[in-house]
């Protein structure tokens, strides 16, 4: 109770004191947390008493005169607990009016009719004088009378806005609430507070999300987002289209499931949880070699590495990068079992096999050991020189050996050898040189026990003949396998150590790739952390490069990265490192730097260097970089960290006009937080039912009656109150949730029209808008179908509005779209006509119904030429192309006269209504809208001639 932001506090109508109250309760009374409410006079608590023996709502002031809504539970017989009600004014008849103002605030009041009262001194200063009522204050004055409805409604308003001042047009955020005087009079207060200067920087970072949506979506390994829900954890919330594809999904399948259907069983999902959950919990990285499940069944192995988001905030969830290793690790396999297989073959062949290097044994077979007498592994690593009798017979057969070896040829002797417990033994030996142009590379010798041969040599003189023989052809031969099975193993080092190197060096041009930049970067951490010294780590985008690749092809893009990663190399020192991520983004380590000063010299020669063209086979181009900068310890003491500072540091660059480079600062992080934390709410916006669908009449004049509405979103946060859609849509569109939102506004919209024709509404339509994200589905015609026979409508009666530029973004594949929806009786409208760049070409073969002439041609029309002209062509232009022209934001009786003249059949707009909740609809359905149908003379007209 004491942690709320809720005054409550217990009052004693016997001892006409507070017994007791919470923090909340002494900010409101203004007692510090040493003074007893013992100490507030009668006269202060004169007010409080009155209220309670009203037994009823009630309202109390503060000294700063801001008003605030109380109830009372009587808790005894003289005792009450004293509770605030937020913002629930229409309960609380408030005994007393905002009259007395803080001077220091920008507070003003107004009458029931909207006209001026007073003013605070500051807005005195502040506002023009000019103003005499509450719409005069907002710059959009539609803005001004949906706050004023929303007021009405709820009996308060909040929002941001662009005002008038002094100082000229600003974004205010304003506070709007309503005060009843008497059951039918009452005033409106207007707290402002100006926050322009946040205001304008938020407008600045909308693109930067959306190309940090670009790259996530388009990164070479898979990212994966996860939280925990109460009944279900570890839940993907988010994914980018390579990780589904590496699980054989597509993204939309994967989101909202749990990451257990990745797995092998759920023995293994929950064995993994309990190793790497407590973990992550800590901050740390978690990373394993796993094997994981596809979407038809296969299993294949997979690097995953993953951590935490933010160990502060675990609500945040983590984020988990998958690479698909399966190829690699089944290589590996192979490479093993060869290298197993041939190890055996050493080490049962039946003469003695060693390898030395500068006459010291590298490794010997099983069969080598027998002979001179030695335990499995004692030689390694020993001198040649303990089986031979004396130290110059050691120095000639080194002599002997040395010229065949050196040319290539087998050495091939018989010699009087020493074993380990010093008797002697002939032995036949077979060397050669492993690379006779480099003898330190080592030999391999082979060797067998001829003692007994030579025993016996006397006497098997010709048997001797005969053996020799036999052991010469077997000797090549074994020479020969050893020969190729050195190659092969050889060959696989080479290999193994290429794999090494693909592994941690971009394949295109050669440089450090994520992995191995990630290495170095937590080094440099390290050593500039032992060495209490600084680094810095500039993160490169190519401006541009898209449009590059995408005119000259991806050959010509490979060559312009490779050239680029050269010039990169030439500005920065030996020790330094620059990498590749992927795409066009590149990353220099600068370590041990002095000063920022020797940062931007880098810098400057990087732009130095861009300022050259770049040839290609094609043509010769131009490039610039966008570099973002963050140093280390200032703005990160982590490899991760740093990173991440860099790249944000880098968006602002581009934000900037490109071509420039930014050093990281607090305020971008802090930007960048607040809009995650927007994107957040609005992943639970849809599932906590936070949207609200309001309705706003469409009238033909000709019965002036209402033939359709159309659907219009709200987001009612439950902090923020209502969010304009112009703040969430857009981001709605970059991270891909305008599919669900656009289905759920189409299915409910579609529920409520079935609603109404169960109510007898028939004929009625309703219009619903369409984005480019959600057509694009290739399920979406289908989608659309079914809704409509999941509610039972009539299909022409469902209004499909797509804008203009959207249509014309991929014009042939939207022209298939709309006929398969026009064929199923599907009316289809283009809005917001005139503000796009559309062919007429084009428009003749969509399959349209409808032409929306956009409200800004309209708010001028009575004034502006150029706007009447217009709006007269299109309405023209549409009948001849046999389709209705409905005008939206129709305000005057002048507006709607002047383009009744042209032509205009049907109208939306504030002269006819407002958008409404669902359920006014009956009602204006049965109205009558009457209008004055004569346009105004010597109005515009007067200056438009007629074709």
């Amino acid at each position: 109770m004491q942690s709320t932001d809720i005054a409550i506090w217990a009052y004693s109508t016997e001892k006409l004191e507070i017994q007791w109250g919470n923090r909340a309760a002494r900010r409101f009374w203004n007692l510090d947390e040493k003074t007893c409410f013992s100490h507030l006079t009668p006269q202060r608590l004169s007010k409080l008493q009155q209220a309670l023996d009203l037994d009823q709502p009630f309202s109390l002031s503060t000294e700063n005169h801001e008003i605030r809504c109380f109830q009372a539970e009587r808790l005894s017989d003289s005792t009450y607990l004293i509770t605030e009600k937020l913002r629930d004014t229409t309960e609380c008849k408030a005994h007393e009016t905002p009259t007395v103002f803080d001077q220091n605030n920008l507070i003003s009041s107004y009458d029931q009719s909207g006209y001026l009262i007073e003013r605070s001194d500051l807005a005195q200063l502040t506002f023009n004088t000019s103003e005499s009522r509450i719409t005069d204050r907002f710059v959009d004055v539609e803005e001004a009378h949906s706050a004023l409805e929303q007021v009405d409604l709820t009996d308060y308003s909040e929002g941001v806005y662009r005002v008038h001042t002094v100082q000229g047009e600003r974004w205010h955020l304003i506070q709007i609430t309503k005060f009843y005087v008497s059951a039918t009079r009452w005033l409106y207060q207007m707290r402002e507070t100006d926050i322009d200067p946040l205001a304008r920087t938020n407008e600045r970072y909308r693109d930067t999300l959306l190309e940090q949506q670009v790259l996530f979506e388009h990164a070479g390994t898979g990212v994966c987002f996860t939280k925990d829900f109460p009944n279900s954890p570890r839940q993907i919330v988010r994914c980018n289209s390579t990780f589904a594809e590496i699980y054989g999904y597509q993204a939309t399948e994967l989101i909202g499931q749990s990451s257990a259907m990745l797995y092998p069983d759920t023995q293994e999902y929950y064995a993994i949880g309990n190793s790497a959950y407590p973990q992550l919990k800590e901050g740390t990285l978690f990373q394993r070699r796993l094997r994981m499940k596809r979407k038809n069944g296969s299993l294949f192995w997979s690097q995953i590495r993953g951590k935490m988001i933010s160990p502060e905030n675990p609500d945040l969830g983590y984020i988990w990068i998958v690479e698909d290793i399966n190829d690699y690790v089944h290589a590996n396999h192979t490479l093993k079992t060869l290298l197993h297989e041939h190890q055996l073959i050493l080490d049962h062949a039946m003469v003695g096999i060693v390898f030395l290097k500068n006459r010291k044994v590298t490794h010997c077979n099983r069969r080598f050991e027998e002979i001179f007498g030695y335990n499995e592994g004692e030689l390694k690593g020993s001198c040649s020189r303990q089986w031979y009798l004396s130290e110059a017979d050691w120095l000639k057969a080194g002599a002997d050996c040395y010229e065949p070896l050196s040319e290539g040829n087998v050495f091939r002797g018989e010699m009087l050898l020493s074993r380990k417990d010093g008797s002697p033994l002939w032995c036949d030996v077979r060397s050669k040189a492993i690379n006779p142009s480099d003898l330190d590379q080592g030999s391999i010798w082979i060797t067998m026990d001829i003692t007994e041969r030579k025993e016996a040599d006397a006497a098997l003189a010709k048997a001797h003949e005969e053996l020799e023989q036999r052991v010469e052809e077997r000797t090549e031969a074994l020479a020969a396998v050893v020969e190729n099975l050195h190659l092969e193993i050889s060959e696989r080092r080479i290999a193994e150590e290429r794999v090494k190197h693909m592994a941690l060096h971009d394949s295109l041009t050669g440089l450090p790739n994520r992995a191995l930049l990630e290495e170095r970067l937590e080094q440099a951490v390290k050593n500039a952390s032992l060495n209490d010294s600084q680094l810095a780590v500039l993160f490169i985008d190519l401006d541009r490069f898209k449009h590059i690749n995408d005119s000259l092809g991806h050959h010509e893009g490979d060559q312009l990265l490779i050239q680029v990663a050269n010039k990169l190399h030439e500005v920065i020192k030996h020790s330094d490192t620059v990498a590749r991520l992927g795409g066009d983004e590149f990353v220099i380590i600068l370590d041990n730097i002095q000063n920022v000063s020797d940062v931007n010299h880098i810098i400057d020669r990087i732009h130095t260097e861009f300022q050259q063209e770049i040839q290609l086979a094609l043509q010769d181009v131009y490039i610039t970089p966008s570099i973002g900068i963050a140093l280390y310890p200032n703005d990160g003491k982590s490899a991760i960290e740093l990173m991440k500072n860099a790249d944000a540091a880098m968006y602002h660059a581009k934000d900037n006009g490109r071509n420039c480079s930014q050093f990281f600062t607090r305020g971008i992080d802090d930007t960048l937080q607040e809009r995650i934390g927007l994107e957040n709410a609005l992943h639970h916006a849809l599932k906590q039912q936070q949207f609200q669908l309001y309705y706003q009449p469409q009238v033909d004049v000709s019965s002036n009656k209402m033939i359709g509405a159309e659907a219009l979103i709200r987001w009612i946060h439950p902090e923020k109150g209502i969010i304009p859609p112009d703040a969430f849509i857009p981001l709605a569109e970059e991270t891909g949730l305008i599919v669900d939102i656009g289905r759920w506004v189409l299915e409910s919209a579609c529920q409520q029209l079935r609603a109404w024709t169960d109510q007898g509404m028939d004929g009625f339509v309703v219009s619903v808008n369409l984005s480019a994200l959600q057509v694009q589905q290739p399920d979406f015609v289908s989608d659309v179908c079914q809704i409509i026979k999941r509610c039972g409508i009539q299909p022409e009666r469902l209004d499909l509005e797509l804008t203009e530029s959207m249509i014309m973004r991929n014009a042939e594949e939207t022209i298939k779209t709309l006929k398969q929806l026009s064929e199923q009786g599907l009316q289809i409208s283009i809005d917001d006509f005139g503000t796009g760049y559309s062919s007429l070409s084009y428009l003749k073969r969509f399959p349209l119904d409808k032409l929306k002439i956009d409200r800004s041609f309209v708010n001028d029309i009575t004034n502006d030429p150029d706007d009447a002209m217009i709006c007269r062509t299109i309405i023209s232009m549409a009948h001849n192309l046999n389709l209705k022209v409905i005008a939206e934001g129709v305000e005057t009786n002048e507006q709607q006269a002047l383009m009744r003249s042209y032509g205009c059949e049907l109208y939306q707009g504030y002269l006819f209504s407002r958008p409404v909740p669902a359920s006014e609809i009956p009602a204006l359905r049965e109205r009558s809208f009457e209008v004055d149908t004569n346009p105004p003379a010597s109005t515009i007209l007067d200056y438009i001639s007629v074709p």
